[in-house]
């Protein structure tokens, strides 16, 4: 378990998308290598690369900013 792990409904317990996945305790991550799996808001798993565009996962993470993510990540 990771020292800086909150309960997932602490309101603090947060998620910096510029810090890419399994590159921080601080950012998002898995026990995987390569990646993680992440919930999406239809319901759906979806492995995503620790490969992934910065950029792109914090659209990903933000859908209210209005970001376009494209279909290719």
């Amino acid at each position: 378990m990771n020292a800086n792990a909150k309960a997932w409904a602490d309101p603090t317990n947060v998620r910096d998308p510029a810090l890419g996945i399994n590159a921080s305790p601080e950012g998002f991550g898995s026990p995987f290598k390569g990646g993680a799996n992440v919930l999406m808001g239809d319901g759906s798993v979806r492995f995503v690369s620790e490969e992934i565009d910065r950029k792109v996962l914090a659209a990903l993470a933000t859908p209210s900013a209005g970001d376009d993510a494209g279909s290719d990540w």
